[in-house]
C-alpha cells in the first residue's frame, strides 16, 4: 500500500527518512507489516536545459543553469538508501 507520514525536523537534525519510518512503526504510528527495510522512495529529478525562449536574459539563465547545478543530491540530504530510490523525471527548457 501507499502511506503518507510527515516528519518534522529541526534545523540542525540530521534527517534520515528510514529511522523515521522505523520509530513511526515502533511507535504504532504505522502499521507493522510495513516493511521498512524493502520501502521504495519516489524521487523527482529534473534536467533544465538552455533554450532559445524569450523572458530572462543570456546571464541571467547562465546564473540560474549554473547554480541548479549546485543544488544538493535529495537522496543524501534525506540519507535515502540509492538502491531503494525511483526517479521520476522531466526535461525543463529555460
Amino acid at each position: 500500500g501507499i502511506w503518507h507520514l510527515t516528519v518534522h525536523y529541526g534545523y540542525q537534525n540530521e534527517i534520515n527518512i528510514p529511522d523515521a519510518l522505523k520509530m513511526a512503526v515502533d511507535t504504532g504510528v504505522l502499521p507493522e507489516e510495513i516493511d521498512v527495510a524493502g520501502a521504495s522512495y519516489f524521487l523527482s529529478k529534473m534536467n533544465i536545459y538552455r533554450a532559445k525562449l524569450p523572458g530572462m536574459n543570456l546571464f541571467s539563465k547562465r546564473i540560474f543553469l549554473f547554480l541548479s547545478k549546485l543544488s544538493s543530491d535529495p537522496a543524501e540530504f534525506f540519507s535515502i538508501p540509492g538502491d531503494r530510490i525511483i526517479y521520476m523525471g522531466s526535461q525543463v527548457d529555460f
